[in-house]
């Protein structure tokens, strides 16, 4: 089973830095220091919480929930030995390609639980009940190897199924723990899918259901107030019929000074006195009504029961951000320069009006128009405002939620109606003096014109005409959101005052016109009487020559009848040979078509027949070119076996030769002849040294071994390039030398957030390694079936087995092999598995990168990651060793983040960076333990985060395990 540490341990949060004070955002369990306030609420609810299984929390929105769930809640149910499954909701829309569901609140509630373990429709149709059993182990369950990792079953394998990979006796008998389920956001049951409300009834029964069933189970359901009366049909099939309540109360002024005095002193200041209880007066300041009673001179503000703490925080942040260097004293005048609730929840509004118009397609003129207008009266109060289906008051719902979500406003549920109005007075007058100061800057000369306008008395002189006018209507059509009503308004009545001057014009026209017509029209009729008579004498002439005239006109035509009968006849026997000529030519140019199309297939058909000639000659002569460079190899190695026998020969020679003189010099010298002077006529001297014999050494001899050593040094020289450079092929060369191992401070770079790091990566500390050789790429499908096919290596168990032998998958990496495959497939090639010292220096080399191409992790934050196959990119299994290219580290090794995880050597310690020396030496890993029977993997896969797949990030596995995005990658050491 996996290793269950993934993104729901790795906490990402905004940069904490120095700042005590969170801001706009929802505390986090790392910011349990700096939450104050709530200490009585939290203490209760705490309480409330261990005594019953089931608990509602509700509050009103923007009380603050989430954060005291997260930095109290949490955390004292953990003291109190209670496990934290991850946080859960019920809304949410069905994946691509996902057929129907049960139930889909239910199917929400498992998605968010089950955090990428299954395949989403493994889930379509399972219940809480059935869920929570099957994966006891994976979502509770400390693990017996290291009690901070959890079992993890194969995505692959259904809920239904057993899984039969680990045996009894993997477990340790332990007491299971409580665990607490809480669902978040819990009044998404009724605001979401509302189509589906029958499936709200089936839901509880089956949550109730799993309660019943596990008695270590317990349930806290938060939502907002304004939703509670919906559960209450439901109430009976959940024990204790949501009996166990617990309201949070609005924020208010005692509470409110806990929470800007101590945050303030957790960073080493502290506020004058007094100074931090006008500051909290500041914030619950509202706006009195015209109807509201007041004193002469008092002024329009009253001070309201309750403070909004996001304002809090919002007004707190910008003070201690702008303070002077090392003052631990905040006065009166650091609030009125640094601190000025005004100014702060103008910079709030400005940057959630900035939001809206940046998501959305709405122009900032009419979105704070919109907010001046609707939201706050012409008495400067506040104003509520109905939402529709597709809008609120004239604005889409889009803007709407983020307005919402970032506590611009609030919601006022009123049965299934929904209101809105600002979250607090204290943002009317910061939004109406923003929204003021923004409208003098941006003002255009189409404003202008058109204010102009409306003070003179709508006066029409003051209307637009000629290019102003139609530059004016240019603008409304390309960009008719970035225009109020009034310059929409005088656009309008610019065009019909054009209009109606041309229609004036027009009937000026149209009357002067008449009158001509009708001048012209009597002369006309004169003449024409005038004329009428001689015309009628001319035509009695005139009819006489006609006749006559048409009677020679007939006979012309008659004739020319005739002749045009006669060319027509001419013509069409001319196109009817044409005809005849052109169906010869098609018929002839048919022949030739079919003829050509034969010798075209034929001549496909021999080049189809050469490529694969071709083809199978490369591979004969690749096989031919390997089989010789093997020749090659055993031949130089038999020539070095028969220049290492001649040496032997050589020098057992010489050495008889040098052992056989030395024996005749010592016969020489121990036994000499005798002389005597009748011998040789000298008389003999006594105490004359005896000459001794000298053995000469065989030069000829020692010549040849010299030679042959050489000989033999230099074959021996050669041979091992020669195997060294068929053994690195297709690695990449890492050079001797030291560089930083483990998490290094301030060099990440998510998306401008940090990331807690593991105490199994700390601390980090420099390490030296000699030079090795490492595999460019993961193993492939088609390099370990080979390994499969001598009968050396063992086929790959489990997952998709058409994945291992489809011949497209041949460049993809292995995987579902455990790490005693890895192992037996690099010995096979004379290799080894990388240390895990060596596999971070090949991927992140010695600038500490976070990822092996470097510290960032897209240059467009709204696309999918392209540099590295993990979850959140293009691909939802493993690709091809050669996609990813751009992914290289600096050694040229690739797919070294994300693809997925490669074993290496080393036994897994979650304490080992900490027991090291620092600097270290080549380090080979802790020995094994008993009680951490592990191999580490790294570098992430397709289903890992880009955060959770960083070259620093560890993570380990029994070695017998094999998952469908586990490979591996071989090593070598130069000889």
């Amino acid at each position: 089973m996996r290793n269950a540490r993934s993104l729901t341990n790795i906490r990402i949060q905004v940069p904490h830095d120095d700042n005590p004070y969170v801001g706009p955002r929802t505390f986090e369990e790392d910011d349990s220091d700096v939450f104050f306030g709530r200490n009585r609420e939290a203490r209760d609810l705490l309480s409330l919480v261990i005594a019953e299984p089931v608990v509602l929390f509700y509050a009103q929105s923007g009380t603050g929930k989430s954060s005291i769930i997260n930095t109290r809640l949490i955390p004292g149910l953990r003291e109190e030995n209670f496990y934290i499954l991850p946080k859960a909701r019920v809304s949410g829309d069905l994946p691509t390609n996902m057929p129907a569901v049960d139930n889909i609140f239910v199917f929400n509630l498992l998605l968010s639980l089950d955090q990428d373990r299954s395949k989403p429709e493994n889930l379509a149709d399972v219940t809480i009940s059935k869920y929570l059993q099957v994966h006891k182990y994976e979502l509770f369950m400390a693990e017996y190897f290291d009690e901070e990792e959890y079992f993890q079953t194969d995505p692959g394998i259904p809920l239904d199924d057993e899984d039969d990979e680990f045996e009894d006796d993997d477990y340790e008998e332990i007491e299971e723990p409580t665990r607490v389920l809480i669902i978040d956001q819990f009044e998404e049951i009724v605001t979401t899918h509302t189509q589906e409300w029958e499936a709200r009834e089936a839901f509880f029964e089956q949550l109730g259901e799993a309660i019943e069933n596990d008695p270590s189970l317990w349930v806290v359901l938060t939502m907002r107030e304004d939703y509670i009366a919906n559960l209450d049909p439901y109430a009976i099939y959940l024990p204790g019929k949501l009996r166990a309540r617990f309201r949070l109360s609005p924020l208010k002024r005692d509470a409110a000074l806990w929470a800007v005095t101590e945050p303030a002193k957790q960073g080493g200041a502290h506020f004058a006195e007094g100074v931090a209880e006008s500051l909290v007066d500041n914030l619950r300041r509202v706006q009195a009504g015209e109807s509201t009673y007041r004193k002469p001179g008092d002024n329009a503000h009253q001070m309201g029961a309750y403070i909004e703490p996001v304002h809090l925080q919002i007004v707190c942040r910008q003070l201690w951000a702008n303070l002077p260097p090392n003052c631990n004293l905040i006065e009166a005048h650091h609030i009125q320069k640094f601190g000025d609730v005004d100014h702060a929840l103008r910079g709030f509004y400005r940057n959630t009006i900035s939001t809206v118009v940046r998501e959305t397609d709405i122009s900032e003129r009419s979105l704070r128009t919109w907010v001046s207008t609707q939201l706050i009266t012409p008495a400067r109060t506040r104003s509520l405002v109905y939402r529709d289906q597709q809008e609120t008051a004239g604005l889409s719902n889009e803007a709407i939620n983020i307005l919402h979500n970032a506590y611009i406003i609030r919601a006022d549920i009123r049965g299934q109606n929904t209101w809105y109005e600002l979250t607090h007075d204290r943002l009317v007058e910061p939004i109406l003096s923003d929204n003021q100061e923004w409208k003098d800057k941006n003002q255009n000369p189409l404003n202008i014109a058109a204010n102009a306008w409306l003070a003179y008395g709508k006066d029409p002189n003051k209307l637009y005409r000629g290019d102003q006018l139609r530059e004016a209507k240019r603008l409304a059509k390309e960009r008719p959101n970035d225009l109020s009503n009034l310059e929409k308004q005088f656009i309008i009545i610019s065009l019909e005052a054009v209009r109606q001057q041309a229609k004036k014009r027009q009937q000026i026209f149209m009357g002067a016109a008449t009158i001509i017509i009708l001048l012209f029209s009597a002369i006309t009729v004169y003449a024409l009487y005038q004329t009428q008579t001689a015309r009628r004498e001319e035509a009695k002439v005139s009819t006489a020559v006609a006749v006559a005239q048409e009677q020679k006109a007939v006979a012309l035509e008659q004739k020319t009848i005739a002749q045009a009968a006669s060319t027509d006849a001419k013509t069409q026997e001319d196109v009817a040979i044409n005809a005849k000529s052109t169906a010869e030519d098609r018929a002839d140019s048919l022949a030739t078509a079919q003829h050509e199309a034969v010798e075209a297939q034929q001549d496909a058909e021999e080049q189809k027949q050469t490529a694969e000639a071709a083809s199978t000659l490369a591979i004969e002569q690749k096989n031919t070119a390997e089989a010789k460079q093997r020749e090659a190899v055993e031949a130089r190695a038999y020539q070095i076996s028969n220049l290492e026998a001649r040496l032997t020969v050589e020098a057992e020679r010489s050495q008889a030769i040098v052992a056989n003189m030395t024996a005749v010099a010592v016969i020489d010298t121990e036994t000499p002849t005798p002389q005597t002077e009748l011998e040789t006529g000298t008389p003999v001297q006594e105490n004359t040294p005896t000459s001794t014999a000298t053995a000469t050494p065989d030069l000829q001899t020692t010549a040849t071994i010299e030679a042959l050593e050489q000989q033999l040094s230099e074959a021996r020289a050669k041979q091992t390039v020669e195997a060294v450079s068929a053994l690195t092929r297709d690695m990449v060369r890492v050079p001797a030398g030291g560089f930083e191992m483990g998490f290094l401070p301030d060099t990440d770079n998510i998306f401008n957030l940090s990331v807690t790091p593991e105490a199994d990566e700390l601390p980090p500390r420099l390490v030296t390694l000699p030079e090795y050789w490492i595999d460019q790429t993961e193993v492939t499908n088609i390099a370990y079936r080979e390994c499969v096919e001598v009968g050396v290596c063992q086929s790959q168990a489990g997952g998709n087995q058409l994945y291992h032998i489809d011949p497209t998958n041949n460049n993809y990496p292995v995987v579902n092999v455990s790490w005693y495959d890895a192992k037996t497939y690099c010995e096979w090639l004379g290799k080894r598995l990388p240390t895990e010292a060596e596999w971070e220096k090949a991927a992140r080399g010695t600038d500490g990168r976070v990822w092996a191409w470097g510290n960032i992790l897209k240059d467009n934050l709204s696309r999918p990651v392209e540099r590295a196959n993990v979850k959140g990119g293009f691909f939802e299994g493993p690709t091809d060793i050669y996609s990813h290219q751009q992914s290289a580290s600096p050694y040229g090794a690739v797919d070294m983040t994300g693809n997925v995880w490669e074993w290496v050597n080393d036994w897994y310690s979650p304490t080992y960076y900490d027991k090291r020396p620092n600097p270290d030496q080549n380090p080979l890993g802790p020995a094994k333990s008993n009680s951490e029977m592990k191999k580490v993997i790294r570098g992430g896969s397709f289903r890992e985060f880009a955060v959770a797949s960083r070259t620093d990030e560890r993570n380990a596995l029994v070695p017998k395990q094999r998952f469908p995005d586990v490979g591996f990658r071989c090593a070598v050491s130069p000889k």
